[in-house]
């Protein structure tokens, strides 16, 4: 067990690696009564194409089989999971995105019952053919109400736009597609994927890391799952360039609503990517932020009446969102534009932004779910967990200035979601 600081002083995470290959992240806070767990697997909706363990062909693999494998993670022959932990009072659920999947636990009490039942629910995979069938009407159904939300549909065409590998298509699938997925290819899916080797376990909050790594080395179905086996997927490799540059849409909504993006690679930058992911962040956070002149103007002068920016980054790439309701969308444009060709940021700006990131961050520590997210996206885009306090205090003025004469704001994205009546 290594023990390192997080965050300066502020918090301490304890991390081993275990003999099954499951690497272990504690980092507790007796400050809290409760206790948050999650179990990630390094699989995701962006990998289309692998070869099954001890098998020579590479597969290809139909879209959303990452969540359906999700979904029926919790379809365990002895019956419903959330009656287990609802006697405890105990929270239960997961998530996939592109580059994980993940499954938590937040609770109070029980914490060994509780992990020993997560570890033998996802380490005792349970793929009956007639129920692996009836879970697709369960699937289609999810699919079709996202795809009838106006948000998700907004945010599903940005990144048609913007990208050109997995990254634009549907984490879940489509309807036609999650049709192609049978418990054969699941097994192989999970077989591959799901060996603690490929996998790492978050707990934060009322947590002790000896009683967390007593549950994980006792628990009979992950030892059952040691492999230990070379994963070999191919990996598609996004480039800065967008798909296209404009998109129209039409949907049932009262005010127009519109994503304006830009795509960077961080490889064109003269830092490290995750030095120039922070710089990026940082000066977006002074342009677009909820305290910038920008966000100001365009809500005191009624140009738009809702507006928040988001960034996504992986690998190489960073893409800034700014997302608006606005009658005004040539106008917001232009002042988006007009922005980011007169950027201007003093080194008092610099400095002061710097401090609330350090009293942010401070503070979420005390948030149990926050710090394991941390924990995970550092995990996630680095394969390490980074001290934040000494990355933010290695930031510079000079550094911050040489990023904004470098970025090329020549890649963007605007899409336009109009009501059908107008």
């Amino acid at each position: 067990m290594i023990k390192y600081n997080y965050f300066g002083d502020e918090a301490s995470i304890y991390y081993e690696k275990l003999n099954n290959g499951l690497d272990v992240y504690v980092a507790p806070n007796n400050k809290k009564g409760n206790y948050y767990i999650e179990l990630v697997v390094r699989y995701g909706s962006n990998i289309k194409e692998f070869r099954p363990l001890d098998k020579s062909d590479y597969i290809r693999l139909p879209l959303g089989v990452a969540h359906f494998l999700e979904h029926k993670i919790f379809d365990t022959e002895e019956g419903d999971v959330f009656s287990f932990y609802s006697k405890t009072g105990t929270y239960i659920n997961a998530g996939t995105n592109y580059f994980c999947t993940k499954y938590y636990i937040d609770g109070k009490k029980d914490l060994k019952k509780n992990l020993d039942y997560l570890l033998t629910m996802i380490y005792t995979p349970y793929f009956i053919p007639s129920r692996v069938d009836s879970e697709k009407a369960i699937i289609a159904e999810e699919i079709k109400m996202y795809d009838d939300e106006a948000n998700w549909i907004l945010d599903y065409e940005t990144k048609k736009c913007l990208f050109k590998t997995a990254i634009s298509d549907k984490i879940a699938g489509t309807c036609d597609s999650i049709m192609e997925i049978d418990s054969d290819l699941l097994t192989d899916t999970y077989n591959t994927f799901y060996q603690p080797s490929n996998m790492f376990l978050v707990a934060c909050g009322n947590v002790n890391y000896k009683d967390i790594l007593e549950v994980i080395k006792n628990n009979q179905a992950i030892n059952n799952r040691i492999t230990n086996k070379k994963i070999e997927y191919k990996k598609e490799i996004e480039t800065k360039e967008v798909s296209l540059e404009y998109k129209y849409l039409e949907a049932n909504v009262i005010i127009p609503k519109l994503i304006y993006s830009y795509k960077f690679d961080l490889n064109d930058f003269s830092f490290s990517p995750l030095m120039t992911r922070l710089y990026l962040s940082l000066l977006f956070t002074h342009l677009f932020g909820e305290a910038s002149l920008f966000n100001e103007k365009i809500i005191n002068e009624k140009i738009a009446l809702d507006f928040y920016m988001d960034h996504l980054s992986f690998d190489n790439i960073y893409a800034l969102t700014l997302e608006a309701e606005s009658e005004y969308a040539d106008l917001f444009k232009d002042m988006v534009d007009k922005t980011i060709q007169n950027i201007k940021i003093t080194l008092e700006e610099f400095i002061r932004i710097k401090k609330i990131w350090i009293s942010v961050v401070i503070r979420s520590l005390d948030n149990k779910e926050n710090l394991a997210y941390s924990i995970t996206d550092d995990i996630i885009k680095d394969n390490k967990v980074h001290d934040q306090h000494e990355l933010i205090e290695k930031m510079n003025y000079e550094e911050l200035l040489q990023i904004i004469e470098e970025i090329d704001w020549n890649n963007k994205a605007f899409v336009l979601m109009m009501p059908k009546e107008k």
